[in-house]
């Protein structure tokens, strides 16, 4: 079990709704304990150096989130961290990744609803793909207007990041849990290493988040347009959105 549903109330500005999580420990624990998904999960970082059989020179090789830059300076801060506060129980470093997606509730399209998922990175990419390794921790209440309202609120300065404002404030609750874990000196909790089941003081870390167009516009408070007037479609693309498939 997931444990009971956590609600709260969102209040921006004259904007107000209900907002509604699941408990992340417990969620978290079933996936940590979980035999199949844990059975090669990676917890040390990677060598992303792999040796050049034509040239005999060094390349960076990158396969996992473990073998990447990211993960190692992570991974030093937090055995540094653990080291101050002098925990019984080994350090053990779990990267996160978020997933938000709208999706339909109906079969008219008039209902939709957009959900928060979290996943280990350290689980293989392979395994990652499986429904079992995600668990919901809940999801984006509508922005409770009507399109006529949201239209007057954007044409007013004091206004027109509202929709914005509520939306991060939704991700903000929803999140609370492990906002609020990250901030302490870590979990003990038991996980599945490799078949065992051992105790670790476990340390959460946000690696990335994934989501379409849509919901990463929000993420970023940028205006929702995918009209052939934007340049590129992302900022680390060089290719001109007329130029793309």
């Amino acid at each position: 079990s997931g444990g009971s549903i956590k609600t709260e109330k969102i209040n921006v500005n004259d904007v107000s709704c209900l907002s509604h999580r699941c408990c992340f420990l417990k969620n978290i624990y079933s996936v940590l304990n979980n035999n199949h998904l844990m059975k090669d999960a990676q917890w040390l970082p990677l060598n992303k150096h792999q040796k050049n059989r034509n040239n005999n020179t060094q390349d960076d090789f990158y396969s996992e989130v473990t073998s990447g830059s990211w993960y190692k300076r992570t991974y030093d801060a937090m055995i540094e961290k653990h080291r101050q506060n002098h925990s019984a129980y080994p350090a053990l470093l779990v990267a996160l990744v978020l997933g938000q997606d709208g999706t339909l509730c109906d079969k008219v399209g008039r209902v939709s609803s957009e959900s928060i998922l979290v996943s280990v990175a350290n689980i293989s990419y392979q395994k990652r793909k499986h429904h079992n390794a995600w668990f919901c921790i809940g999801f984006i209440p509508p922005y409770p207007k009507t399109q006529l309202e949201s239209q007057k609120d954007s044409n007013r300065v004091c206004t027109k990041e509202l929709s914005n404002e509520f939306y991060h404030k939704s991700i903000e609750l929803i999140l609370k849990d492990l906002i609020n874990i990250q901030k302490s000196n870590g979990v003990e909790m038991m996980v599945n290493i490799n078949g065992q089941s051992v105790k670790r003081t476990c340390y959460f870390e946000v690696a990335f988040s994934l989501g379409d167009a849509s919901g990463n516009h929000k993420l970023c408070g940028h205006y929702v347009n995918f009209g052939g007037n934007v340049l590129r479609k992302q900022r680390e693309c060089n290719v001109s959105h007329l130029d793309s498939d």
